[in-house]
C-alpha cells in the first residue's frame, strides 16, 4: 500500500507520526541503542526475524539482547561465506552504520558481540540486495 510507512500518520503518545518517523527518528534518538533496528522491522523478507511476543518495559533489556542474538544467527539475515572469506549483511547495516559503529569499532566487531560463532575479523564485508517483499506466514 503506497504511503503506508511514510505518509499515513498515527497517534503515538499524543503525537501524529508516520511509521517511518517512529522507526528512524522518534525511537532511536533518545535511547542510542542500535539493537532497536532488530526490534522495529517492517516484516520484509530481508528484515530481522519477527518476534512473536510484545516488547515490555520490565523485560526490554533481555528482549533486545535475545532479538539481537536471534537476528545475528539467522542465516537469511547474516550470510557467512567461509570459502570466499566474506560475510554478507542486510543493507540495514549500511543505512544505520553510524548507529552500529557508535557501539563498536567496526560492523564485524558489532556482529560478533551477538554471534555464537564469530565472523573472522579479516573477512570482507558486503551487503546483499534488500528484498522488500513481505515475509510469508507459514502454517506449522
Amino acid at each position: 500500500m503506497p504511503g503506508f510507512f511514510d505518509k499515513q500518520t498515527h497517534l503515538v503518545a499524543g503525537e501524529m507520526l508516520t511509521l517511518d518517523a517512529l522507526e528512524k527518528q522518534k525511537l532511536p534518538a533518545p535511547f542510542g541503542d542500535a539493537r532497536i533496528h532488530f526490534a522495529l522491522v517492517c516484516a520484509a523478507i530481508s528484515c530481522p526475524p519477527l518476534r512473536n511476543r510484545a516488547y515490555v518495559p520490565e523485560q526490554l533489556e533481555a528482549q533486545l539482547q535475545a532479538q539481537a542474538r536471534a537476528s545475528l544467527q539467522h542465516e537469511n539475515f547474516i550470510r557467512v561465506l567461509p570459502a570466499e572469506k566474506k560475510v554478507l549483511v542486510s543493507e540495514i547495516f549500511k543505512w544505520y552504520e553510524k548507529d552500529f559503529c557508535k557501539e563498536a569499532p567496526s560492523l564485524i566487531t558489532y556482529l560478533n558481540r551477538y554471534r555464537k560463532v564469530a565472523v573472522p575479523a579479516h573477512y570482507a564485508l558486503g551487503y546483499y540486495f534488500y528484498n522488500w517483499r513481505l515475509n510469508e506466514v507459514r502454517a506449522k
